[in-house]
């Protein structure tokens, strides 16, 4: 039985082969493209004589071409990367009026088992394009500007006994026959 953790973690497992398998494709083509520079450079060297003849400029097109096609097996290959970054990454959408918490990174520095690295509760108070999100303290009305991925959703302590109501069992009754 796959539940769905597993079979994020086997998706996850086949993008990290697919990227791997396109990480050779690049090197080899880069790896070609610098032994052949450098057999080409090797025989100019050898030659002494730099005369500008047909087979010199068919040989510095022929690398030319090389270094392209180089250029472009590592640009697919960072764009897939790109693309698969990409996905992993959650988009978490803020309102007006939202209570969130904030990641404080100076935590890091020093340490600690227990300490929470989240502070706040804040409230939204204008979602910005680009992920800036402005947010105030609900305590002094300070408000500012932060990045909008180290923010996450206020979860609300959900008190069980302020909540409690009583169940009412419906009663089953015969209905009359005829």
């Amino acid at each position: 039985m796959i539940t769905s953790h597993q079979g994020a973690g086997k998706q996850r497992l086949l993008q990290m082969n697919e990227l791997e398998e396109l990480r050779p494709e690049s090197y080899e083509s880069s790896r070609i493209y610098k032994e052949r520079l450098k057999l080409f450079h090797d025989k100019t060297v050898a030659q002494k004589k730099f005369e500008p003849n047909q087979k010199r400029l068919l040989q510095m097109n022929e690398l030319e071409e090389l270094r392209r096609e180089s250029y472009e097996s590592s640009r697919i290959y960072k764009e897939r990367l790109k693309l698969f970054h990409d996905k992993t990454v959650a988009q978490i959408k803020f309102e007006p009026n939202q209570k969130v918490l904030l990641y404080s990174s100076r935590l890091h520095m020093f340490p600690g088992k227990l300490c929470s690295r989240w502070t706040g509760p804040f409230v939204v108070k204008v979602v910005y394009p680009y992920g800036a999100v402005e947010i105030e303290t609900p305590d002094n009305g300070k408000s500012f500007k932060v990045n909008g991925q180290h923010l996450k959703p206020f979860l609300q302590h959900f008190d069980h006994q302020e909540s409690s109501e009583d169940l009412v069992y419906p009663l089953y009754q015969d209905t009359p026959s005829e």
